[in-house]
């Protein structure tokens, strides 16, 4: 541990707390230099601001003159204001320069609107070249973006990514094994941009930049590079006041997700490892947009419902399962939807992943009723006790870190084949009695 990591640590309090007054701040030479459109870029007189602007001929940008392998960023920005549709403010971390096939990025991007309409914020994290896998995020803000100055930050450590709005945490991404290469990891330059996205940033291309509001303005100021050089140590370890931190960024998601690629089943049908399903969020985004994210409809006759204490589950044996991936999916949860992932290699060594990245031996499957530390199911907080299952207890679970509910669908003779369970009223799985037909001679059983 060098002596800069205790410096580290410090400025990560300061980050936690919201506050960059001890943070040095540096002028526009000191840490950056001109990307394109020169000639739309002004630095101001004081030296530790500048305006970048697009306008009918170019955009602008500028390069931090350092390249970082991990740190702490943060800018003071202003937004251009009235019809912004199809513009694109963005400050970020990338090393496409260097690795063109296989970059990392670290995205903050603010997208325009039509008059009249919130600017949004837009977040996005790529590694090892995995641009075809978008893990956007975008949120609205409490605020108006372009009647003043606001700090906009991303920490990026060897374990963790947290963006933040004037020191409150909007979103973060651990590094978990299920992530793999996709979490950025080699070094990056940061990047301040303005630039026409016509063809996606706005209602997905359906309002484009109109130039007879041009030139769009973005102004910078309060410039923080503070982190590790490329050639030193990596810094890493434990950012103080979790707790705090966990409950702004709850309180902040659950008023103002509005998107999260961790909920969109259209777009993946079971959520990537690294996603841990809240039940706040969930409701977030329904409210907000009910068509893509609300409960869907089922079709055909409703099934009588039964708890799962009718029958004891078993062990599905891993050669009783056939495909490699399982999802599900229950929207009869009151207090939100939730999903879960298992796999089983080739191998026949069955392991379940689960949202929050921990996988499990098949030898150590054991039932479960709940999804989440939290009761996604909601029985815990009400009071409602849990059953139990054979010899263990769901009502003290070894460890509490993104359980999920998960079926795998035993074989007949003739035929194997897993599937994702159908939605059941009220969150209640089927028991094996609802599921069995003399015709099928199949049956349901749940793991986590």
């Amino acid at each position: 541990m060098n002596a800069l990591f205790g410096v580290f640590l410090f400025l990560l309090v300061s980050f936690v707390t919201g506050s960059s007054g001890n943070l040095p701040i540096l002028s526009f030479d000191e840490g950056y230099a001109h990307l394109f459109g020169e000639s739309n870029l002004m630095v101001l007189k004081d030296g530790k601001s500048v305006r970048i602007s697009l306008d009918e001929t170019t955009g602008s940008g500028f390069v931090s003159q350092d390249v970082y392998s991990n740190g702490f960023f943060s800018a003071s920005v202003k937004l251009p204001g009235d019809y912004t549709a199809g513009v694109v403010v963005a400050l970020y971390l990338s090393n496409a320069d260097m690795y063109v096939k296989n970059h990392d990025e670290i995205d903050i991007e603010f997208l325009g609107n039509v008059r009249g309409k919130e600017w949004r914020i837009q977040t996005n994290v790529y590694g090892n070249g995995s641009t075809g896998f978008g893990r956007e995020e975008r949120c609205g803000l409490w605020f108006d973006p372009s009647d003043d100055f606001h700090q906009y930050s991303i920490l990026w450590t060897h374990d963790l990514i947290l963006f933040s709005v004037d020191g409150i945490p909007i979103r973060e991404m651990k590094r978990r094994a299920a992530v793999g290469g996709d979490f950025p990891s080699k070094p990056m330059s940061l990047y301040a941009t303005i630039w026409d996205a016509s063809d996606w940033a706005t209602n997905g291309g359906k309002y484009r930049v109109d130039y007879k509001y041009a030139p769009f303005v973005s102004e910078y100021s309060d410039f923080v590079l503070h982190g590790c050089s490329a050639d030193c140590d990596e810094l890493a370890g434990e950012i103080p006041g979790g707790r705090e931190r966990r409950r702004m960024m709850a309180e902040f998601r659950n008023k103002y997700l509005q998107y999260s690629y961790c909920y969109d089943r259209s777009r993946y049908p079971a959520p990537p490892p690294e996603c841990v399903i809240d039940a706040g969020e969930a409701d977030a985004l329904r409210r907000f947009d009910p068509a893509r994210f609300g409960r869907r409809r089922r079709r055909g006759k409703r099934q009588q419902q039964t708890t799962m204490g009718d029958k004891p589950s078993r062990r599905v044996a891993p050669n009783e399962v056939e495909e490699t991936h399982v999802s599900v999916s229950w929207p009869g949860f009151k207090n939100g939807v939730d999903r879960g992932i298992i796999r089983y290699p080739q191998s026949g060594k069955a392991a379940r992943v689960l949202p929050s990245g921990k996988s499990f031996p098949f030898s150590e499957a054991k039932p479960i009723l709940f999804t989440s530390p939290k009761g996604i199911l909601g029985t815990q907080e009400k009071g409602r006790p849990l059953p139990k299952f054979g010899e263990w207890d769901v009502n003290n679970p070894a460890s509490a870190d993104g359980f999920t509910v998960i079926f795998a669908k035993a074989r007949d003779d003739k035929k194997a084949k897993s599937t994702a369970a159908p939605p059941q009223k009220d969150g209640i799985p089927p028991s094996s009695n609802d599921r069995e037909s003399p015709r099928s001679k199949r049956k349901w059983f749940c793991f986590f």
